[in-house]
């Protein structure tokens, strides 16, 4: 059973590659993030929703913000 891990690493092209690739992704998911107070006063401000603060979410019913994602052509919160 000692063959079951694969000791072979890659190249060091395709490690350096990989690097690149993972630092890529990560930098991309950065720059995704969202502001969740400005995020909580558009939902106030267009939709009506009050919520005191972004961690009170969890306690709006879900029928309710999917309510509010039928009434949008596409899914953008940005």
């Amino acid at each position: 059973m000692a063959g079951l891990h694969n000791s072979v690493k890659g190249s060091m092209a395709g490690r350096t590659f990989g690097r690149f690739l993972r630092f890529g992704v990560l930098r991309g998911l950065r720059s995704v993030e969202i502001d969740p107070e400005a995020f909580r006063r558009q939902l106030a401000n267009k939709h009506g929703l009050w919520v005191p603060d972004f961690a009170r979410m969890k306690d709006v019913p879900m029928e309710r913000l999917d309510h509010l994602l039928k009434g949008r052509d596409s899914v953008s919160v940005a």
